[in-house]
C-alpha cells in the first residue's frame, strides 16, 4: 500500500540508459549485439530473454500513451526522459539502420482511442520505435504542451526519415498513422496559438515539423513500400491543405521573423526560418499540382475517385517535388 503510487521497476533503469547512451559511444553497440545474443531473432543461443530494447520500446509505448492524462510532474518526467533516450538512439544511424532490419514481437499498448493498427507478430523493431512517436504525437495534445518532447519526437521522426533513405530500405510500416499525427500536431497548435504563443519555443516546434514533412516528401518514394501507400501519402497531403496554408500566419502570430528568400546570402546555410518557409512552399507546390489534377476531374469525387486519380498521376510522372532540392539531415 505504501508504494501503490511508485514507479515500476522498469523505470528505474531509465536514467542509466540514458546517461550511458549520451556518455559511452562503445554502449550503442552494447544494444545491438544484445539483438543476437538475448533470445532476438538472430540469436543463436537457448536463452527465451527478450533483447533489452524490446522491453524498453513497449515500456515507451506505455508512458507515451498516459503521460498527459495522468498528467503527474513524475509521468511527463518519464515520458520526458523515455523520448530523449530514443532521440539518442535514432540519431545513430548505424543503430537506427539494424532496427530496420531486425525483427520481433513487441508489446504496443493499445489501451487509448483511436488505437493503431492491428501487426504482424513480428516485425522490425523500428516500427515499433514509431508507434511509439505516434502514440506520443496522438495522446498529449493538452494546453499545456510538452514542447521540449514533442521537439524530441520530431527530431526523431526526421532522423528515422533521413536514415530510412540515405539507406533506401522501405520499412513495413501502416505510414498514414505517421501522416496523420504530424497533421494533427500542425492542426492543434495553428488553432490554438493564443493558448500556445505562452509556451517556450513553439514556434521552433512548428518549423521543425514542417522541416521533417518536407523531408517526407524529398523522400517519401524511397521509404514506403508500396505505390498504395505513396498515393496515400499524397492524399493526406492534399487533405490537409488548409492546415499547410494557415502555418505561415501561425508563424506571424508567434511573431517570427520571416525572412525573404532574396535576402538570403549565397553559401549561407539558412536559417531555421527560412528552412521552414522554404518547408512550407515545396509542400503547398506538391498539395496544388494534384489539387489542380483532382479538380480537373470535377469538384464533387468520392474518396476513391480522388485516389484514382492521384494513383494516375503518381504512377505516371512520380511524386511532383521539389526538382532542384537536395534532402539534409537532421540538425
Amino acid at each position: 500500500e505504501l508504494f501503490k503510487d511508485q514507479p515500476i521497476e522498469a523505470a528505474a533503469g531509465l536514467l542509466p540508459l540514458y546517461e550511458l547512451l549520451q556518455l559511452n559511444p562503445v554502449f550503442t553497440s552494447v544494444i545491438v549485439e544484445s539483438l543476437t545474443t538475448e533470445g532476438g531473432p538472430s540469436s543463436s543461443g537457448p536463452t527465451n530473454r527478450p533483447p533489452m530494447i524490446f522491453s524498453f520500446v513497449s515500456l515507451a509505448s506505455y508512458l507515451f500513451t498516459h503521460a498527459s492524462s495522468v498528467g503527474t510532474p513524475r509521468s511527463l518526467s518519464y515520458a520526458n526522459l523515455t523520448m530523449r533516450i530514443i532521440a539518442l538512439m535514432t540519431s545513430d544511424e548505424p543503430m537506427t539502420a539494424k532496427f530496420a532490419r531486425e525483427s520481433g514481437n513487441i508489446r504496443i499498448c493499445r489501451q487509448r482511442l483511436p488505437r493503431l493498427p492491428e501487426s504482424p507478430t513480428s516485425r522490425p523493431i523500428l516500427c515499433s520505435i514509431l508507434d511509439c512517436l505516434v502514440l506520443w504525437l496522438r495522446h498529449n495534445l493538452h494546453k499545456k504542451l510538452e514542447v521540449s518532447s514533442y521537439r524530441s519526437c520530431i527530431y526523431s521522426v526526421h532522423s528515422i526519415l533521413w536514415m530510412l533513405g540515405r539507406q533506401r530500405i522501405r520499412l513495413e510500416y501502416h505510414w498514414e498513422e505517421l501522416w496523420k499525427s504530424i497533421f494533427l500536431l500542425l492542426e492543434f497548435t495553428s488553432s490554438r496559438v493564443d493558448n500556445v504563443k505562452v509556451l517556450g519555443r513553439v514556434d521552433e516546434l512548428i518549423e521543425e515539423t514542417l522541416i521533417a514533412l518536407e523531408l517526407a516528401t524529398l523522400l517519401a518514394e524511397r521509404l514506403v513500400p508500396t505505390p498504395e501507400a505513396l498515393h496515400q501519402f499524397v492524399y493526406e497531403l492534399v487533405r490537409s491543405k488548409d492546415i499547410v496554408d494557415r502555418q505561415l500566419s501561425t508563424l506571424t502570430a508567434l511573431e517570427v521573423m520571416i525572412p525573404s528568400p532574396s535576402t538570403q546570402p549565397r553559401g549561407v546555410p539558412l536559417t531555421i526560418q527560412a528552412q521552414a518557409l522554404r518547408a512550407i512552399k515545396t509542400i503547398q507546390g506538391i498539395i496544388t499540382y494534384y489539387e489542380g489534377k483532382i479538380n480537373e476531374k470535377g469538384t464533387e469525387m468520392e474518396i476513391g475517385d480522388v485516389m484514382n486519380v492521384i494513383a494516375t498521376e503518381v504512377e505516371r510522372d512520380g511524386l511532383q517535388t521539389a526538382p532542384d532540392r537536395e534532402p539534409e539531415g537532421p540538425t
